[in-house]
């Protein structure tokens, strides 16, 4: 009851979340446009994810113990939520690209577009770039699109091994431990790979799953009510060490 009591305080409207997305995004923006002093922005990159796995995993907990969830209703909340921006985002592209991308280049937009229509797009850029900072990574328009094909595996993959897991417990703890062992199974994995195969690492969604997994730890865990005061600097030195 202290876990569910828990989840559904995590899934009222959190203005924090939306000011921690809007730094993520920020964060990037700036390491990208190579402004001095966010050498290290790409960790918004991270943040997201973590931000991502914490709200999915609140609303997949939530509807399982109230025992409302539906597979079909959960897709068409996140399809609705994604597709909308995702359009006339790539439309944008579409229509900018040719005044900026050489003619003989402007076939691997439409390459991309296939595969961010199929949410594997980061499995495409690993395979045809490699490297994500690379000479042709600077001409592929639709690059940014490889995070958000990550979370849209995670969305897919979630709810059904969720599923499968509730036909044998329904306890919150069980679901906790679950995400635990995920991800450290992702970050042994992701520092095995690392030294081997760098790129996978950043692209491919095994290795990035600890980064949803912690947010959804954080999403199921009974943490302990904590005074005001302690939240405020919580917060202040989680955000401080984004920052640095």
């Amino acid at each position: 009851a202290r876990a569910m009591s828990f989840i559904a305080e995590q899934n009222r409207y959190r203005p924090d979340i939306d000011g921690l997305r809007a730094l993520a995004v920020t964060v990037v923006v700036l390491y990208h446009a190579k402004i001095p002093g966010f050498p290290g922005g790409f960790v918004g990159v991270d943040v997201f994810f973590v931000i991502s796995g914490f709200l999915i995993t609140g609303i997949l907990a939530r509807s399982f113990s109230e025992g409302t969830f539906s597979l079909p209703q959960f897709y068409e909340r996140r399809i609705r939520r994604i597709l909308p921006a995702l359009f006339v985002m790539v439309l944008g592209v579409l229509l900018i690209a040719p005044f900026f991308i050489r003619p003989w280049d402007l076939a691997a937009i439409g390459r991309s577009v296939k595969y961010v229509a199929t949410s594997t797009a980061n499995l495409d850029f690993y395979r045809k770039l490699g490297d994500y900072s690379g000479d042709d990574a600077s001409l592929t328009p639709l690059l940014h699109m490889w995070s958000l094909s990550v979370e849209e595996q995670f969305y897919l993959f979630t709810p059904l091994l969720w599923m499968l897991l509730c036909k044998f417990t329904k306890n919150p703890l069980h679901w906790l431990k679950l995400f635990v062992a995920l991800a450290l199974a992702s970050f042994a994995g992701n520092l095995w790979m690392l030294p081997r195969d760098s790129s996978a690492c950043f692209f491919l969604l095994p290795y990035r799953a600890w980064e949803l997994a912690a947010g959804g730890i954080l999403a199921l865990a009974p943490l302990p009510a904590i005074s005001a005061f302690m939240s405020r600097t919580l917060g202040a030195l989680g955000l401080g060490m984004i920052l640095w």
